[in-house]
């Protein structure tokens, strides 16, 4: 009896072992048949069970059905399983790693690249209908198949592409990582840096922005934008002199840019704001008699207060920035004690007993600074820059110039440095090809960057700014006729900008010298001469902010200054005029 249990458990064991087979057979015929619900129901039942489980034919049969549910048209079997890449790459990984021999191989890697390409053609179709976030990851899962498990090739594209994904998605975290592995890659796109560095700008974190701009300027160190964003971000961190630098380059490249003369401008514009008023830390006795210190007070500093006779007096100048410092303390308007001292951090103190009772003043400021000398070199070429600006733009008759990235015909990026207005490029490409344009505008306002795909528009972009870069890319949904089209846009934006600084600059230059007369003691014989200097840039700036008056009539900071300037010299009609506009914006 025990023989004949032991026998019948055989055939039961043969017979289930059989019946798995014989379910795997079945899954195979359906395949061949196009019977996909049937052939993942029978694969399905043998890959779960203990005896085909481990067996490396299973796996490879799961795959090509599930590959197939994924490649199918047929609307009855589409839907089967929303899972049916990724379950078919598992398969064929199972498969391969069961295929000890390597029996199987010849066949299973194809495949496998076949799952690559399925998560790429699944990723266009969510990137068309904007649905950003699914086309990033299946980009990526298409990269990712190419680089760890085939490790025959990185698909650079299909990352750029899932970076691209994840900024359309407002994923900037995302879009991060995978702009950074391009970096690592070395990926050959100029407008990845600018546009990673800017993630990096927007989380306040100008040191990494900085780091990956830099980057880019090592491997393209003639990229226009490039530079432009690193000259920005110097700005952020209060380097100034770098980003003059980096202008300067800019000018060598192209000399005739008027947008970039009046950004020279401006950086020197910033200097002398950042250094028209030397800064002080000043210690002295109150009224009440105590001890009071104010930190970086401007020039040039004064307080009042009436005294007693017998009242101790004391008063610190100590230079931030300057050369000479000058502390004095002025019993009713005639000096009772002054300091002055030399050198580049020097404190200059003065004091007293008051000898009678009367109203005090102590004052404090500087002669012959650094500072002055810095502010008025800078005053120059800020002054001269935006003249080389207006002269440009009034002069100007050229055509615009621009570099030009894309796609080519073959699928890799090219690049054009300085083509004309208007340029196109022209190709036939394929139903799923990446096509990308990108318009970086050398001169000129608003780039307009067009990607028509017969003949009708299939992506277009534009963009404003002073430097600026208009960039379109899509996948084409269906083959024919390429054609790229780039051009730009001019408005009267770097004219007004270049008028209204200079007129902002000689304006400014002459409220710094009223100031300064105004807090002089009385009498003082520096009086004068810096009022009659502070009206003369006053009058000088009047003509060329009324040329920015006529160009956009509701500037607030023209009609500001001009209002300002007509107060001073008496022109009452003109007065009210910029008076009602503004009150009327």
């Amino acid at each position: 009896m025990k023989k004949i249990a032991i026998l019948l458990i055989i055939l039961l064991a043969t017979s289930t072992t059989f019946a798995q087979n014989t379910k795997r057979t079945s899954a195979f015929n359906h395949l061949r048949h196009g019977k996909l619900d049937k052939a993942k129901d029978a694969i399905d039942a043998a890959a779960a069970h203990k005896k085909t489980i481990n067996d490396a034919k299973t796996w490879y049969y799961r795959g090509n059905i599930y590959l197939e549910i994924a490649m199918t048209d047929n609307e009855k079997y589409k839907d089967l399983d929303p899972e049916c890449i990724d379950k078919a790459l598992e398969s064929f990984l199972k498969a391969r790693e069961l295929d000890v021999k390597g029996k199987l191989l010849i066949d299973i890697l194809p495949r496998i690249m076949a799952c690559g390409e399925q998560y790429y053609n699944k990723a266009v179709r969510f990137y068309n209908s904007k649905e950003y976030n699914k086309s990033s990851l299946n980009f990526f899962n298409a990269f990712e198949v190419n680089k760890n498990i085939l490790e025959s090739s990185v698909d650079t594209g299909a990352l750029y592409n899932s970076a691209l994904s994840a900024g359309l998605a407002e994923n900037n975290d995302l879009a991060k990582i995978r702009y950074g592995m391009l970096v690592d890659l070395n990926y050959k796109n100029q407008g990845m840096y600018v546009t990673l560095s800017n993630y990096y700008k927007l989380d306040g974190d100008s040191i990494k922005a900085l780091e990956y701009i830099q980057i880019g300027r090592e491997r393209f160190p003639e990229d226009f934008q490039i530079l432009i964003t690193e000259t920005n971000l110097f700005l952020n961190l209060g380097e100034t002199e770098k980003a003059l630098n980096n202008l300067k380059q800019a000018l060598k490249t192209d000399s005739t840019n008027a947008s970039i003369y009046s950004a020279v401008g401006s950086m020197y514009d910033r200097i002398v704001n950042d250094t028209s008023e030397n800064l002080y830390d000043v210690t002295y006795t109150n009224l009440s008699g105590g001890t009071e210190q104010k930190s970086k007070v401007k020039n040039s500093w004064f307080e009042e207060f009436s005294a007693e006779k017998g009242t101790n007096v004391y008063l610190s100048n100590q230079v931030m920035k300057g050369k000479i410092a000058i502390a004095s303390i002025y019993l009713d308007d005639v000096v009772f004690k002054t300091s002055k001292s030399e050198g580049e951090y020097v404190i200059a103190s003065a004091s007293g007993i008051l000898p009678k009772s009367g109203n005090v003043k102590y004052s404090i400021k500087t002669e012959g600074s650094t500072i002055s000398e810095v502010q008025n070199e800078a005053f120059i070429e800020a002054e001269n820059a935006y003249k080389k600006a207006i002269y440009i733009c009034e002069t100007e008759t050229s055509q615009n110039l621009y570099d030009v990235t894309y796609t080519n015909l073959s699928g890799g990026t090219e690049q054009k440095s300085k083509v004309k207005n208007s340029w196109f490029e022209e190709f036939s490409a394929e139903k799923g090809t990446n096509v990308y344009l990108s318009n970086q505008v050398m001169k000129g306002k608003i780039a307009i960057a067009s990607i028509y795909l017969d003949d009708i528009v299939f992506k277009t972009s534009k963009s404003e700014g002073e430097y600026v870069i208009a960039s379109a890319s899509g996948i084409l949904p269906k083959s024919g006729n390429v054609k790229y089209s780039i051009k730009v846009v001019k408005d009267n934006k770097v004219y007004f900008d270049a008028i209204y600084n200079l007129g902002a600059l000689y304006f400014n230059r002459g409220v710094n010298n009223i100031q300064a007369a105004d807090v002089l003691p009385y009498g003082d014989e520096n009086y004068d001469t810096l009022k009659n200097l502070g009206d003369d840039y006053m009058k000088k700036s009047l003509p060329i902010l009324e040329k920015a008056y006529e160009l956009d009539p509701d500037d607030y900071s023209t009609l500001f200054s001009l209002k300002q300037i007509y107060s001073r010299v008496g022109n009452v009609d003109k007065y009210k005029e910029v008076s009602e506009r503004l009150q009327n914006l």
